[in-house]
C-alpha cells in the first residue's frame, strides 16, 4: 500500500508514459499556443488501474493540469488518451472495479477488435 506522498507503481508507470509523450522542452512549451501543446498517451490494459489512480487520471483529464514531482507550478496540457484492454469495461464498471465517470470520459470513440484467433488472415 502506498502512502499519500509516494506514488504507486501504477502512478509511476503512467507518469513515465506521460513524460515520454511530452517530448518538447519547457522552453519550447512556453513559446507555444495552447492549441500547439497537444500530446498522446497510450495506456495499455487500462482495466488494471487501481481505483485511486483512476480517480487521479479522471481529475487530470477533466482539468488538463498537473504538477511535476517536487514542483509547485501547475502546468496545462492538451492530452489525448488511447486506452486498450482485453476486458469488457462496461462489465468492470457494473462490478465496481472501474469508475463509471472515467469510463465515459475514455469511451468517446470505442474501437472493438475481435481476437486474433478470429482474424487469422491478420497473422
Amino acid at each position: 500500500m502506498s502512502s499519500k506522498n509516494t506514488p504507486s507503481t501504477g502512478q509511476s508507470i503512467l507518469r513515465q508514459k506521460a513524460e515520454a509523450a511530452l517530448t518538447t522542452t519547457p522552453a519550447q512549451v512556453k513559446k507555444m499556443t495552447p492549441e500547439e501543446v497537444q500530446h498522446l498517451v497510450h495506456e495499455f490494459q487500462v482495466h488494471q488501474m487501481e481505483l485511486e489512480l483512476q480517480k487521479k487520471l479522471l481529475r487530470f483529464i477533466q482539468s488538463g493540469t498537473f504538477s511535476k514531482v517536487g514542483g509547485n507550478a501547475i502546468e496545462k496540457v492538451d492530452v489525448r488518451f488511447v486506452c486498450a484492454t482485453n476486458r469488457d469495461l462496461q462489465k468492470e464498471v457494473d462490478e465496481g472495479r472501474f469508475r463509471r465517470d472515467l469510463f465515459y470520459r475514455l469511451n468517446v470513440f470505442p474501437i472493438t477488435l475481435p481476437p486474433l484467433r478470429e482474424r487469422t488472415e491478420d497473422i
